[in-house]
């Protein structure tokens, strides 16, 4: 008598005809379930093992970049509208911060903050500072470092005042003769005028109107504080010193030279005279000190402002 099993979409008849072929049978059977449970199984397999590769293979893809253009350059033009910008990405002003506000300043609560023998590598960095609490200094610049001239832009674009210090920065030429000294502070002038559009009408005298290493030529410092006049000109020396150029090792020196010199000074200020800190932006200890210095500025009461051809005029005694 025949025999039907359907399995997996097969049927399988047997002819019962002999026991023998029942047990054949059989076996047959099992080996058809087992193939057809065994490749399920293996499709299920492998389609879990895909699923799984893709999204492991989407979660480690890097992802893509942007594209950028070879073509994009920064502008070299003075004249475009942003030339450099010094401020980095990591300062920025927060929500109530205490910053400096110029229109508030009172006479003998001043403090002009003056960098000289700039612009440098550091330069960018005390921009940033200064900006954070809108404290507008006074840069008297040189060419010492030519890779970074440039940025007298931003220094005048952000609201500082920019003065001649000296293009070349080396006594014995400057000071060799007035056509010498006027030479080099003509070509100083020039530079200020490439990246600001205008030339400057504030100087320093490199060693400051009371150096005495030029006394090799005697007498010529007198010469030129009358010759300063003479062109319209107006120079400003200082009255404390953060003392980056005298031996100062750290920030903390900086700060406290800078603290102490004021304290110092204040019962001695003349009439109508200003706290002027000398300091120097290649000094990278003390472009660091600088964030300390303005926050207990502010907290003394103290204004920053930039000198202009207004300001007091702080000048020393005159020794050669």
């Amino acid at each position: 008598m025949p025999l039907a099993c359907n399995e997996g979409g097969f049927v399988v008849t047997y002819e019962i005809m002999d026991k023998k072929y029942v047990g054949s049978g059989i076996v047959l059977l099992l080996l058809t379930v087992l193939l057809v449970a065994g490749g399920r199984y293996q499709y299920r397999k492998l389609s879990s093992d895909r699923a799984a590769n893709e999204t492991l293979s989407t979660a480690t893809e890097e992802p893509k970049k942007e594209e950028i253009s070879e073509t994009a350059s920064a502008p070299e033009d003075p004249s475009e509208e942003v030339l450099y910008r010094a401020v980095p990405a990591d300062v920025v002003t927060a929500e109530g911060l205490r910053v400096n506000h110029p229109e508030n300043a009172e006479a003998g609560k001043i403090i002009y903050l003056t960098f000289d023998d700039g612009p440098c590598m550091y330069t960018a960095k005390l921009l940033g500072i200064l900006d954070k609490y809108n404290v507008k200094a006074t840069f008297f610049v040189t060419d010492m470092t030519p890779e970074y001239e440039y940025m007298i832009y931003e220094e005048k674009s952000s609201g500082h005042s920019v003065g001649v210090h000296s293009y070349s920065h080396v006594y014995d030429k400057i000071y060799e003769s007035e056509d010498a000294f006027w030479a080099d502070f003509n070509l100083m002038n020039n530079v200020i005028y490439k990246y600001t559009g205008e030339k400057t009408d504030i100087i320093r005298f490199p060693g400051g109107s009371s150096n005495e290493i030029s006394k090799f030529n005697p007498g010529i410092m007198t010469r030129l504080v009358a010759e300063t006049g003479d062109r319209g000109l107006y120079y400003f020396d200082w009255n404390v010193i953060c003392g980056d150029a005298d031996g100062a090792k750290t920030s903390a020196e900086i700060y406290n030279n800078i603290v102490n010199g004021i304290a110092e000074k204040i019962p001695t200020l003349e009439d109508g005279e200003e706290i002027v800190i000398l300091c120097h932006d290649n000094h990278e200890i003390t472009v660091n000190a600088m964030e300390d210095v303005i926050n207990w500025g502010l907290d003394q009461g103290y204004t920053f402002l930039p000198l202009t051809k207004d300001s007091y005029p702080k000048h020393h005694t005159i020794h050669n």
